[in-house]
């Protein structure tokens, strides 16, 4: 028997209607950014909203449970939104677990409160999955993503390699005529090698914070790991002459050109990246005083 016509229970009347959308009303609008939900849950993003839901994403839950959905419809007994987002929560969910696996982007987050929204609205067909274009663009991001940081990584490796050979037979072939005759070439490799194992390490130990364009050919973040080992080598070689000649931590200066400590400042000149900017920046500082 439809509601409308129960004599048990009478439909409400347009005051009970009010009072209802006022207070409905109400606890949509206390869904904003620092405010809290129905849970207690302090609400950190909003990424879509209507008069009868919102979709939010909370700060005090693990990543796969932050994502929520609320929906308070205007007319008390109409339950078709809610009854469209159970019928599409098992693809919604599918989401939120691909989005945990790899590690999305709010931007993903966004896209699929929208296809929700939709969803709820009535105008997806819910009988079908409106999420999996995004699914299929989360995994592509995080494949071109590990693609370009161990391209990347890769580049590094191979220009470091490269001089630690070169240093290698020098050094070896340190007793050979040429190498006497041009004595500044062991100490310029030597100095450029070990400065590029402290840039492959801060390669190494930052990879995971390196964002890729997916416009761009993955062929050059190998140049662009290279690139950093380069510049990495470039310091390695300024901190030694530097060092020979006074300029900076002279009393680590002596008269052999094979000084582990001086080796080792070469190291640390490569993995940091601020070492000599701020080196120069405050030998600057000195000459205006």
């Amino acid at each position: 028997m439809d509601a409308m016509n129960d004599p048990i229970n009478p439909p409400p009347t347009k005051k009970e209607r009010d009072e209802y959308k006022k207070k409905q009303q109400e606890r949509i609008g206390k869904y904003v950014v620092g405010g809290t939900d129905l849970g207690g849950n302090t609400i950190s993003k909003i990424y879509s909203r209507g008069d009868e839901y919102v979709i939010y994403e909370v700060a005090n839950l693990p990543p796969h449970e932050s994502m929520l959905v609320f929906i308070d419809s205007i007319i008390e007994e109409d339950d078709s939104k809610i009854d469209r987002y159970h019928a599409s929560k098992e693809h919604f969910d599918e989401f939120i677990s691909h989005c945990y696996k790899y590690n999305c982007s709010s931007i993903y987050k966004k896209r699929a409160a929208t296809v929700m929204s939709a969803t709820i609205l009535g105008k997806n067909d819910i009988n079908k999955n409106n999420f999996a274009a995004i699914n299929r663009d989360i995994k592509n991001d995080y494949e071109n993503t590990m693609l370009g940081r161990n391209l990347y990584q890769s580049g590094a490796i191979t220009l470091a390699l490269i001089f630690i050979i070169l240093a290698l037979i020098t050094y070896l072939a340190r007793d050979s005529n040429f190498i006497k005759a041009n004595h500044f070439i062991p100490v310029v490799l030597y100095a450029a090698s070990f400065a590029s194992i402290g840039g492959f390490i801060s390669v190494s130990l930052k990879i995971k914070s390196l964002h890729t364009d997916r416009e761009l050919k993955k062929k050059t973040y190998f140049f662009y790991g290279a690139e950093r080992i380069l510049l990495s080598m470039m310091a390695g070689v300024l901190v030694y002459f530097m060092l020979k000649g006074n300029i900076i931590f002279g009393f680590m200066n002596n008269s052999s050109d094979i000084s582990f400590s001086i080796y080792v400042i070469c190291a640390l000149s490569g993995f940091s990246e601020t070492l000599i900017p701020n080196t120069l920046r405050n030998l600057e500082t000195k000459s205006e005083i």
